[in-house]
């Protein structure tokens, strides 16, 4: 979960610097593309709303979806008929009736006239007043008053069950701490997992079932990959000498590439190019471990063969990515290089025709 998060919290940055680059609001057909430092939407909108900036406001009924990202969020609504996704530093929601609402922040807030159909959060601190079926939550501290008609699931530091707070379904929670329970809920009614702080990676059996899952597709992955570009990494020696060049512009192009395709998204015109780029980026962004793996493998085991170097050099830097903090900085390291490696690629392409 902390590398979802880590992940989550690197595009909006990416976001945030995109919304510093230029200020528009925009309508395509009945949706509402908004991209400011401080966005103020108090008017109906027919569709779904896409807001990135510092801060943002939505304040009256959305009959679509809200997909958002900025450091402070406030929503109150009467109705958004679709879905919440949101990311930020800061999160109020205040909605008398969505579908589904997923959100990532350091503070979550989400008041008592809330009635959705499920919550899946993500924040250090998060604190639940209002009423859903189902609620999915991992964060430090998590404080519960509200109704949950269904299941709540919780991956914690802390929960504390308040006064008002009704469970309906089973509760789940995995916690180094116990419960604090001031409600009618009884111990009796959890079922609480205790874990060791700091080794739930290797104690948890589904995590490492979905570890090895994970580890298993991506040599699937890195198999077709390299079936299918084996001249790119032919002379990955070579390759590796300019690593500085290709870490600068893959870095560059990390930022640029969103506000390019942002850009021509708002010209509506460009909108299906502006569409497939960002596509495309974050399939290379979900690829870079893999490719990244093929040329570790290469590199030591260069006189293996070639399923060998694959093998190895893919399950090493998978492993480097479940170790904490090291993960994301071998995660971001990987994903500049491979975004460096693939922009000279394409230049030299077209510069070759």
């Amino acid at each position: 979960m902390k590398k979802k998060i880590l992940y989550i919290f690197t595009l909006l940055i990416i976001f945030i610097l995109t919304s510093n680059v230029f200020a528009e609001n925009t309508t395509t057909s009945s949706n509402l593309f908004s991209f400011n430092n401080n966005i103020s939407i108090d008017k109906d909108v027919d569709g779904d709303v896409y807001a990135f900036g510092q801060t943002i406001s939505i304040d009256n009924l959305v009959l679509g979806d809200i997909i958002s990202a900025a450091k402070d969020i406030s929503i109150e609504s009467e109705e958004v008929k679709g879905n919440i996704r949101i990311v930020g530093q800061k999160l109020d929601i205040n909605v008398k009736n969505t579908k589904n609402i997923t959100a990532a922040a350091e503070n979550i807030s989400i008041s008592k006239d809330t009635n959705s159909n499920a919550i899946y959060a993500a924040a250090r601190s998060i604190n639940f007043k209002g009423y859903t079926n189902d609620l999915y939550a991992s964060g430090e501290t998590i404080f519960i008053d509200g109704i949950i008609k269904g299941d709540l699931n919780v991956d914690c530091e802390t929960l504390v069950l308040m006064e008002n707070a009704e469970v309906m379904g089973n509760i789940k929670v995995k916690s180094p701490n116990q419960p604090v329970i001031n409600s009618k809920i009884t111990l009796n009614d959890i079922d609480y997992e205790k874990v060791t702080k700091g080794n739930e990676v290797w104690l948890n059996k589904s995590d490492i079932s979905w570890e090895i899952m994970s580890i298993c597709t991506a040599i699937l992955m890195g198999f077709i990959i390299y079936i299918i570009f084996k001249k790119s990494f032919i002379e990955v020696d070579r390759n590796l000498k300019g690593i500085i060049k290709y870490l600068l512009i893959g870095l560059s192009t990390l930022i640029l590439i969103p506000i390019i395709s942002i850009l021509m998204i708002i010209t509506i015109i460009g909108m299906p190019i502006g569409i497939i780029i960002l596509i495309l980026y974050s399939i290379i962004m979900y690829l870079c471990p893999v490719i990244v793996g093929i040329m570790l493998g290469k590199i030591l085991f260069t006189k293996s063969r070639f399923y060998i170097q694959i093998l190895g050099g893919i399950i090493i830097i998978r492993l480097i990515m479940l170790i904490p903090y090291i993960s994301f900085v071998a995660w971001l390291l990987s994903l500049s290089f491979v975004m460096g490696f693939v922009s000279i690629k394409i230049y030299l392409l077209l510069k070759a025709k």
